[in-house]
């Protein structure tokens, strides 16, 4: 019995030790902090390709024949977009690869921004919508 409470007894003095030492933290190396960098710029910059339509499209749109409740649609159709192909693709990340899934997402992303750019080249009316749904 006094060996139970024995073994009991170092098994708890065990878990208080480690409680209390410091967790070891690795640091990540040079490559890995310059991809993490990159990443954050990009998807910074992506954003802000997307948050500076904000002040100007609606304004845009409306002169296009657009109604508000069509730019409001085009808004939310990027963000069920992203979130649709985010699900899609996510399930292939493993096939495909990340670096070739990031590299090939930028520039789909970036063609389509160009494109989108473009846009105030096209006709007023429904062409323009469509346009902008696409």
């Amino acid at each position: 019995m006094d060996t139970d409470n024995e073994f009991q007894q170092r098994d708890v003095s065990n878990v208080q030790s480690e409680s209390t030492e410091p967790p070891r933290t690795q640091r990540m190396t040079r490559q890995q902090i310059l991809t993490l960098i990159s990443i954050a710029s990009v998807n910074f910059s992506s954003m802000i390709c997307y948050s500076i339509l904000g002040p100007f499209f609606p304004n845009e749109a409306v002169k296009k024949g657009a109604s508000q409740t069509d730019i409001g649609l085009i808004f939310g159709c990027y963000a069920v977009c992203n979130l649709i192909g985010s699900l899609i693709l996510g399930k292939f990340i493993v096939q495909i690869g990340a670096k070739f899934m990031l590299v090939a997402g930028l520039f789909v992303s970036s063609g389509c921004t160009i494109i989108f750019g473009l846009l105030d080249r096209v006709p007023a009316g429904p062409p323009f919508i469509a346009l902008c749904f696409m």
